[in-house]
């Protein structure tokens, strides 16, 4: 669930601080900024956590160093390397997406390595996103 849901969270990201970073756009709606920037930050988010982060995500967990800290810096990296290769020519927007990059993995990690009704380990070290042998 949690590999379906937060991409989205980056390319609502990208969508709502576009308005802010400016561009060409300036004119425009915010409804129409947040419609254009969700269609194109869309298929670049998913693409993004397929390619990068689901490979990324099962080798920081063979690894054993699936931490809150780890698992974020991963997203803000991948987000940075996609934003600064879509818009190499406008870094605000790149920026945006090294945040939603950020913010998804964040969001990622609460979502798959964080049990309900349990408050998180500080350093999970082994086996599952807690350090307990898996089951």
């Amino acid at each position: 669930m949690a590999f379906l849901l937060t991409p989205l969270l980056a390319a609502v990201v990208f969508a709502v601080g576009q308005p802010l970073v400016g561009g060409d756009m300036a004119p425009l709606a915010f409804r129409d900024y947040f419609l254009g920037g969700l269609l194109m930050a869309g298929p670049f988010s998913y693409a993004t956590a397929l390619v990068i982060g689901v490979p990324t995500f099962f080798l920081l967990k063979a690894l054993g160093q699936l931490k809150f800290w780890i698992v974020s810096l991963a997203g803000l990296v991948a987000g940075l390397a996609v934003g600064f290769w879509a818009f190499w020519i406008y870094p605000p927007a790149a920026l945006l997406c090294g945040l939603g990059g950020f913010l998804a993995a964040a969001t990622f990690w609460l979502l798959a390595c964080w049990p309900p009704g349990q408050s998180p380990k500080p350093t999970p070290t082994a086996g599952n996103c807690w350090g307990a042998p898996e089951t």
